[in-house]
């Protein structure tokens, strides 16, 4: 066995900062140490934004922690992992801000995926309303130009309208980006509100949990495991459930996941677990009940 980490350690700060982890990371800590043992492997799959990197105002400004960056590639190596990253960004955007190679990385909801070959698979319905994405999105920027705090993303499969900086005006956004669909989306855009933004996607079968649900088909003997902060990330959720996997959700509310933890740093505390001691329970090499 490795030598033991406390997962109460996370060194984002200069300082090797310490924080108490809630109930979720131990929880957690004791499920895997439970359930690796009867499988080959841990697939797991990592949202972004609010788990791999805090939330910003600014989705631009977006960045993923230094603890968790290094995480991510030591992770990659791990022998027994899987590593998939699952995001509603841009998949060269999410690429881009985790920057680590050879990870297996779905963006715009699982549109557009790449197996860590760096060869692009884009959903064949999605590719086809790309010029209907475009028309809405063109539309969307000339209307909502006048309003502050309010920004349109260009994800070129999808479209994000980003409300976080005027929170006050998320109803009138709303209902302004769901009557443009409509008069301009040819039936084929679909609109789905998260925090704070509003997505518009083609409407074809695919989401955070039918990309899931793909991954474990493939990782046949692996644990799943699900770690996202968001309402796009739920279909992951019951996709991992349905599966029979562990599912951690970054928040204070009670979604019905494995277990609650709290922010982008308690993420990190589990991951260095994950990394340090976790791999070696895989395939019955842990006991499980030493205390780690």
């Amino acid at each position: 066995m490795s030598d033991q980490h406390d997962p109460n350690e996370s060194g984002d700060s200069g300082d090797e900062a310490r924080f108490q982890p809630r109930d979720g990371v131990t929880e957690t800590i004791a499920v895997l140490q439970t359930r690796l043992p009867d499988h080959h492997g841990l697939l797991l799959c990592l949202d972004f934004d609010g788990t791999l990197a805090p939330i910003v105002d600014d989705p631009e400004a977006a960045e993923i922690t230094p603890t968790n960056a290094e995480l991510v590639d030591r992770l990659r190596d791990a022998p027994g992992i899987e590593l998939a990253v699952v995001s509603g960004r841009g998949l060269a955007d999410v690429r881009g801000r985790v920057d680590v190679d050879d990870v297996t990385y779905a963006g715009n909801y699982g549109i557009e995926t790449d197996y860590g070959d760096g060869d692009i698979e884009v959903h064949p319905d999605a590719a086809a309303a790309e010029s209907v994405v475009e028309r809405v999105r063109t539309r969307l920027e000339d209307e909502l130009e006048d309003e502050d705090g309010v920004a349109v993303e260009d994800k070129r499969w999808t479209t994000t309208v980003h409300f976080r900086r005027a929170p006050d005006r998320a109803e009138a956004v709303t209902d302004r980006v769901e009557a443009v669909v409509a008069e301009h989306g040819d039936d084929q855009l679909t609109t789905a509100s998260g925090r704070a933004i509003v997505e518009i996607k083609p409407d074809v079968e695919t989401n955070k949990g039918a990309v899931v649900s793909g991954f474990a088909a493939e990782a046949d003997g692996y644990l799943p495991m699900y770690v996202g902060d968001d309402v796009g990330d739920r279909s992951a959720f019951e996709a991992i459930d349905a599966a029979g996997g562990v599912s951690v959700y970054v928040g204070d509310e009670d979604i019905g996941a494995t277990a609650t933890v709290a922010s982008p740093d308690e993420v990190a505390a589990l991951l260095r677990w994950i990394a340090d001691d976790g791999v070696d329970y895989v395939g019955g090499n842990g006991a499980v009940d030493e205390t780690h």
